[in-house]
């Protein structure tokens, strides 16, 4: 464990040193934008604000057309394969920048939010227990990178895939790994988009917040567009289910936990379930 948290005390520090910046970026944000958490509303005159997470959530929101639904669905595909096909093509660096990108948000959220705590803006312990809820997100991501990196379980090329994909070619793949292989990095794939979904849904939840809170403290109404965002992430306690289940899930698929179980363990345990359902206990 030790030796682990040796050789991976740079990208720590780096990691640190990022969340750091951004808490600063984010409390003077904050700062400027906020001040002292007085409001002017548009009626004129000035009084205190308090916003509770209930404010923020409750946005009305229109209807989404069908048409908007499926051409949001094409854009999510074109997404995932670009991220698949760069992935495998600069998988170091989309690992790293994914990380740093979450960490300075975060930062700067948290920054945010403790300084809109501190100076009294936001209102409630759900705002405090929502910070240590992102708070765990990010160490959840960094494991996730981590794991990303250096696979539990994985084909012994893989720690090749982006030299061999950058020297020869995607078609140039079936030479260095099995069917069995092209499984496995299937599985390892599905965990890096859930990642990146993931921290897809934790920076706009943060964006949202920080958006929304601005704006309530500039005495300013909420945008269709805005109602829309904090519609879909706007709810703390059911982002954060998401989340939990995001980020455990891309941990054992990106660590190649899941694929042995799905490979070698899955199929045993089903055939002793199917002989007890059959023949009972004593046949299984």
């Amino acid at each position: 464990m030790l030796e682990i948290l040796a050789s991976k005390q740079v990208d720590i520090y780096i990691s640190l040193v990022i969340s750091l910046i951004g808490a600063v970026f984010g409390i003077v944000l904050d700062r400027s934008t906020k001040g002292k958490g007085r409001a002017a509303p548009e009626g004129g005159g000035t009084h205190a604000v308090s916003v509770s997470m209930q404010q923020v959530v409750r946005v009305s929101v229109g209807s989404k057309s069908s048409a908007d639904d499926q051409l949001m669905l094409f854009f999510v595909g074109v997404f995932l394969l670009i991220v698949g096909v760069a992935y495998l093509f600069f998988r170091q660096e989309v690992l790293v920048v994914g990380l740093l990108l979450v960490l300075f948000i975060f930062g700067a959220w948290a920054g945010s939010v403790a300084n809109s705590l501190y100076s009294g803006f936001y209102d409630g312990w759900r705002w405090v227990v929502y910070l240590l809820v992102m708070l765990l997100f990010a160490l959840a991501a960094v494991r996730v990178v981590g794991l990303a990196k250096t696979p539990m379980f994985a084909p012994s090329n893989f720690i090749y895939v982006q030299d061999i994909v950058n020297q020869w070619g995607i078609l140039s793949l079936p030479r260095y790994f099995t069917v069995l292989d092209f499984r496995w990095l299937g599985f390892h794939l599905l965990g890096i988009i859930l990642f990146f979904a993931a921290s897809w849904r934790a920076c706009l939840s943060m964006l949202n917040y920080a958006v929304l809170g601005t704006r309530l403290s500039k005495g300013a109404a909420h945008t269709e567009l805005g109602g829309q965002i904090a519609s879909a992430y706007g709810r703390p306690w059911r982002n954060s289910l998401f989340l939990l289940g995001f980020m455990v899930a891309a941990n054992y698929l990106v660590s190649g936990q899941f694929f042995m179980w799905f490979e070698y363990e899955m199929p045993n345990q089903l055939e002793y379930f199917i002989q007890v359902v059959l023949h009972g206990r004593q046949a299984g």
